[in-house]
This record gives C-alpha cells, structure tokens and sequence, in this order.
C-alpha cells in the first residue's frame, strides 16, 4: 500500500482526502486502513482536521462507489463522456480534544507524533523545580530527590515476601521513560488513584546502585493543579530565578549533526537559552538569542533522535 501511495504522490500531490480516495481507489485500500491513516495524521496537510474526516468519510466512500458504478452504467451503453466529477464537501466540525488525538496517534504508531500528554505541565514544571525524566537518568544520581511531572503509562501489582502489594510502575514524558518502585505502605495509599493514560506529579529518590538504568524510589503522588503550577511559576519568576536553559553536547566542532541541530534551532524558536558543548575541548558555547527554542515535546524528541538523549540535557 505504501509503495503505490509513493508511486501515486509522484505523479502529483494529492489536493484532498476526497482526491486522494478517488485516485486510490483501484488499490485496496479498505475504510479501516483511511481511518488508520486519518488517525495517525497522514492527511493533515490536505485542508480539514482529523474529525472532519472521520466524520465524512463513510459518505465520501459511498459517492465514490455511486460514481464508479455510474460510470460503469455509461460504458455499457456506449457513452464516451464520463460522469460528471463535481466535488465533495467535507462539512465543518471541531477538532477532536488533544487528548483524543494524542490517544489516536499513540493507537496507531505506538508513538506521539504532535504532542505529549504531558505537554501542558512540561515547561511551567520544568521551570518551577521540576526536573525532567532524561536529565535524571542522564545525571544519574543514587539518593537524589526529585520531582517530576509524567504520564503513567504501566501499573505492576507485585506481592512482597510479607504478602503486602506494591507497585511497578513506569512513567513517561518527551524526554524518556522510567520505572518507579511504590512500597506496600504508600501503594495501599495511591493505588486507587492510579490509571494509565493521566499525568501525574511524582516526587521520589533515585536508586542508582544497581546495574542497569536508575529507578524511581516513590515517596508521594499528586494529580497535578495547572492552575497551581502557574501560580508557582509566576511566584518563583519574581525574584532573580533562573530561567531553563537547553545543554545540547557535540563530539567536537566538525560533528556531523552540528547542521541538522542548527536547522532544527531555527525551525524552533522561542525563549530558552541553547548552549552547546565540545566534548574533546570541554568547551561551552551560549549561542545568541535568535537561536533560543521553544522546549515543546516534538521539538525534544527530534533532537534526541538527532543527538542521542544522552547528549540532552535541560537546567
């Protein structure tokens, strides 16, 4: 399927949904494979939003259908003209909730492509004394307190020697992912509250003594307050707080991702500070505030495939 989508692209662009149905239509592809596509986002760039075309989409396929059997009806009798193409009207709807359409593309691709769930707490936490989960596993700290907004993406009920139930979870934001250890006392506490799929706010102790990546020693849950979050900003930025600053590490100078990330700067712009780092000359750079960034969860993940989420870092 996508090999003919590819072949037929290079023709020229689809124009629509209803173009691209049309055109595709001697190919298979069948209305839970356009919903697929529609729900991952494939069709953005053609004018309507997800919901519109999920909504007109079993009623396109039936004009289609109308169409071609039309057409066939014509051929019989001798007729050279074919019917008339007219177009279709895709009616107005609003989006689906970012939720939703997160929910979709995670459905989908086992990924996020848009967005994070936990989005609209990252950059007021972040700047509010939170850390983010790839800067814990990148410092990599035994014993160091930390607190963290993450979406909960696993729940594990695990019976102790003693008979009590504790909990492994994992929890996840744009910058990585990590399990967490809830003990009996505590889990008997949150556990009622915990579901896959809400973001939460984790305060904890890393354990860093074992081999393998550091864990989360959980010592309290809350759901988190953006309303409170933003009050707690406002508060801490009335002083002389520091503001988030964006760590980005290179090999050297002649780094070959060193084009790439600076494509990726210009493509983001916003208000945090980049620095970049020489590894062999361990040298820093603060590179000028029209290469500052806008830290939004697409923009993270694009980075960290460029560079690696090791060489990210976010203070």
């Amino acid at each position: 399927m996508i090999a003919d989508i590819i072949e037929e692209r290079t023709k020229h662009p689809f124009k629509s949904l209803f173009d691209f149905c049309e055109r595709m239509s001697d190919k298979n592809i069948n209305k839970r494979a356009l919903e697929s596509l529609i729900k991952c986002g494939a069709f953005d760039g053609l004018g309507n939003n997800r919901r519109e075309m999920m909504i007109s989409l079993e009623l396109m396929l039936d004009t289609l259908s109308q169409r071609h059997d039309l057409e066939g009806q014509m051929s019989l009798m001798g007729e050279d003209d074919a019917a008339d193409e007219g177009t279709f009207q895709i009616k107005p709807a609003d989006e689906y909730s970012n939720a939703q359409l997160l929910s979709y593309e995670k459905e989908m691709l086992g990924i996020y492509i848009s967005g994070h769930p936990a989005d609209p707490f990252y950059r007021i936490a972040r700047e509010s004394g939170y850390e983010n989960i790839g800067s814990i596993l990148e410092n990599n700290k035994d014993k160091q307190n930390v607190r963290v907004t993450a979406l909960l993406t696993s729940v594990r009920n695990h019976i102790t020697k003693s008979g009590k139930t504790m909990g492994f979870i994992v929890i996840e934001d744009a910058s990585g992912e990590i399990e967490c250890l809830v003990f009996p006392k505590l889990y008997e506490q949150y556990s009622s509250m915990l579901r896959t799929g809400n973001v939460y706010a984790f305060e904890g102790t890393v354990s860093a003594e074992d081999e393998g990546d550091p864990k989360l020693l959980i010592n309290a849950i809350t759901q988190p307050d953006l309303a409170k979050l933003r009050k707690m900003h406002e508060s801490r930025n009335t002083g002389q707080n520091k503001a988030a600053v964006l760590y980005i590490r290179f090999s050297s100078r002649d780094d070959a991702n060193i084009p790439a990330v600076k494509a990726l700067l210009k493509v983001n712009k916003g208000s945090t500070l980049t620095k970049i780092c020489f590894e062999n000359t361990r040298e820093t750079i603060t590179l000028p505030p029209a290469l500052s960034v806008d830290l939004n969860s697409d923009f993270i993940q694009k980075l960290n495939v460029i560079c690696g989420k090791n060489n990210i870092i976010i203070k």
